[in-house]
C-alpha cells in the first residue's frame, strides 16, 4: 500500500496477475521532461490491524470500507477477543454461528409464526375459492371478511433474511480475507483461509439444508429445496473453510432448531 505521496507523483496505478502466482503493479506519474524526482512511501507486509494503524491510521479501514466495514470490523475484533480464550479459529467460528444465531431467535420465531399463519390463510382462501366457484361476487366478499378479521401476515417472515444478508457479507469479508485465519488449522482443514480439501464442509452444508427443507413437510416444494441445497453445497466448494464452516453450522443450527420446536411445540 502506498502510504506517502507528498510530491503527488502518482496519477494512475493498476495491477496485473499473471498465472494467479505473479503480480504487477504499476504508477503512472506525471510526464518528465527534466530530471526529476520523487520520494514515495509504500507499506509491505501482512494485513494485521494493529501493524497497518502503526504505519499509517488510513490502512486502519483498508478491509473494513465501505457501509459493512464497521460490522466487519467489529466481527474480527470480537473474534480475536473470543481467540483469547478457545485458542482455535475454528471453535471461534462455531461460537460466532452459534452467538448470531441467539442474537437473531427471536426473529426467527416471529417469522416462522408469521409463515404458519400465511399458510392456513392461504388454506383457507382457497377453501372459499373451491366453495363459491360459482359465486365470484361473493367469493370476493368472503375473502375481504376473512382478511379484515385474521390481517394479512405482512413482511415479518423476511425479516430474519434481511438481517442476515449484511450480517453475512460482513462475515464473508472477515473469514475470506483476513491474515488471522491464516495456516490456522481445525480437525481436518489444515487452513481456514483455503477451501476444504475434502470437500467434506460443503456436502454437509448440502445434506443440512436438504434435512431442513424437507423437516417443513411441504412435498410441494422438496424437488425446488433439494436444487437449492445442491446449489449452496457447490457454490460452498470453492469458498474458504472459515466461511464454509460458518455457513455449515448456521445451516446446522437452523435444523435443530425446527427440530425442537416441532418435537416441544
Amino acid at each position: 500500500a502506498m502510504v506517502q505521496d507528498s510530491q503527488l507523483f502518482c496519477k494512475r496505478a493498476y495491477y496485473k496477475l499473471f498465472d494467479k502466482t505473479c503480480m504487477t503493479s504499476i504508477l503512472e506519474g506525471p510526464k518528465v521532461e527534466k530530471e526529476s524526482s520523487w520520494k514515495l512511501s509504500f507499506y509491505f507486509g501482512p494485513k494485521e490491524l494493529h501493524a497497518l494503524v502503526k504505519v499509517d491510521p488510513r490502512l486502519g479501514s483498508l478491509d473494513y470500507s465501505g457501509l459493512l466495514g464497521p460490522i466487519a470490523k467489529w466481527f474480527m475484533m470480537f473474534m480475536k477477543w473470543l481467540y483469547s480464550f478457545l485458542h482455535n479459529y475454528g471453535l471461534v467460528i462455531i461460537v460466532l454461528a452459534i452467538f448470531i444465531k441467539l442474537i437473531l431467535l427471536p426473529f426467527t420465531i416471529k417469522a416462522e409464526a408469521s409463515n404458519k399463519k400465511q399458510m392456513e390463510l392461504q388454506k383457507k382462501i382457497q377453501y372459499i375459492k373451491h366453495r363459491y366457484k360459482d359465486d365470484p361476487e361473493r367469493s370476493k366478499q368472503e375473502q375481504a371478511e376473512l382478511i379484515a378479521k385474521h390481517g394479512m401476515p405482512g413482511l415479518s417472515s423476511c425479516l430474519p433474511l434481511l438481517l442476515q444478508l449484511p450480517i453475512f457479507y460482513a462475515l464473508s469479508r472477515v473469514l475470506s480475507g483476513s491474515i488471522d485465519l491464516y495456516h490456522a488449522s481445525f480437525l481436518w482443514i489444515p487452513d481456514l483461509a483455503v477451501r476444504d480439501p475434502w470437500y467434506i464442509l460443503p456436502i454437509l452444508t448440502s445434506l443440512s439444508m436438504i434435512g431442513m427443507m424437507r423437516s417443513t413437510g411441504d412435498s410441494r416444494q422438496q424437488i425446488s429445496s433439494i436444487a437449492m441445497a445442491i446449489f449452496i453445497g457447490i457454490v460452498s466448494l470453492n469458498l474458504s473453510s472459515g466461511l464454509a464452516l460458518y455457513i455449515f453450522v448456521t445451516t446446522f443450527l437452523g435444523v435443530a432448531q425446527t427440530f425442537i420446536q416441532k418435537r416441544f411445540a
